[in-house]
């Protein structure tokens, strides 16, 4: 019997760890400028002047991060720090067909393999990089410094009998980097 009790609690605890590459679970909350790190306030005003950020709060699986939300130069655009104001990423939204044609074929060639019918309903690329080379990025559209580009997608997609989003992250290539399930909480359906 003891045992099975330390079984059950291994499976117990490591449950959302494997969940975690699985599933997709955020919940979003507004954040008061005040209780954003003096950092991450500091790279939007130099990135983004004179625009309006909207500051979020954002839980997840993977555990807490602050994320800047802001229309600038005709782009939208969700900056993500860490709880230090430290930048992870930028993620800017885009349509597929801005997507080279062999990363877009490649895409969409790997989503029509996984679903039996799909549409796709939001499209970012990440940049991953530094300080400086995320601000080129959102300044000029590019930087001459290393940084890792990647595709999120955000698609409905059928699989026997069932259709449910996923947001999926894709290399610049084209090749699956993660298939998470979005799940949203039971009173962000509720219909009035």
């Amino acid at each position: 019997m003891k045992n099975y009790s330390i079984i059950f609690l291994i499976f117990l605890f490591t449950l959302p760890f494997n969940l975690a590459g699985q599933i997709k679970y955020e919940r979003e909350y507004d954040l008061k400028k005040e209780n954003v790190p003096g950092m991450a306030i500091t790279f939007m005003d130099s990135c983004c002047p004179n625009s309006k950020v909207k500051w979020y709060g954002e839980e997840s699986l993977k555990g807490l991060s602050i994320e800047a939300k802001v229309y600038y130069k005709g782009s939208l655009y969700s900056i993500e720090f860490d709880t230090s104001g430290y930048i992870q990423d930028v993620e800017k939204k885009i349509r597929l067909h801005d997507i080279s044609q062999d990363t877009r074929s490649a895409i969409v060639k790997k989503l029509d393999s996984i679903y039996r019918k799909h549409k796709i309903d939001k499209v970012q690329v990440q940049w991953i990089g530094s300080n400086q080379t995320l601000y080129e990025l959102i300044e000029k559209n590019n930087s001459e410094l290393p940084y890792t580009i990647n595709y999120e997608i955000v698609v409905q997609g059928k699989k026997g009998k069932s259709t449910r989003m996923y947001e999926i992250q894709f290399s610049s290539g084209g090749g699956i980097l993660s298939v998470s399930e979005i799940v949203q909480r039971n009173t962000d359906n509720l219909d009035y």
